[in-house]
């Protein structure tokens, strides 16, 4: 007796692991909605929009920009994203060379995201 639930504990097991295998969704990280991060600049800011299809994943998340220079990433600023996705950084009258990106982090809804690079040229 003590053999056959021993035996139905193993297969309960086995065929848990199976299903979230087979279905990742039951796995870690379900039901995350997927974010998007877009960048775009006019001077004096760094703009963007959060897209997802989840209308709780716009508004109220932490976007960072950041400067990529001769190997150097520095953090420039955040924002925090308005009920639409919208969000800015100020940066001032100039922009200088380089490689300019943002993200927007993972919270218990939303996946994160990391922008398009853009290139600026001195």
């Amino acid at each position: 007796m003590f053999a056959s639930r021993r035996t139905a504990s193993i297969a309960a097991v086995v065929l848990a692991a199976a299903v979230m295998l087979a279905f990742p969704a039951f796995g870690a990280g379900a039901g995350k909605s997927p974010t998007t991060v877009v960048i775009g600049f006019k001077l004096p800011a760094w703009h963007g929009k959060l897209k997802s299809p989840k209308t709780a994943c716009l508004g109220g998340r932490k976007v960072k920009l950041y400067r990529k220079t001769n190997g150097k990433t520095v953090l420039l600023g955040s924002d925090r994203s308005n009920a639409k996705g919208g969000w800015a950084v100020l940066i001032g009258s100039k922009i200088p060379r380089g490689s300019y990106f943002a993200t927007a982090s993972a919270n218990a809804k939303c996946k994160g995201d990391k922008s398009a690079v853009l290139q600026v040229a001195g």
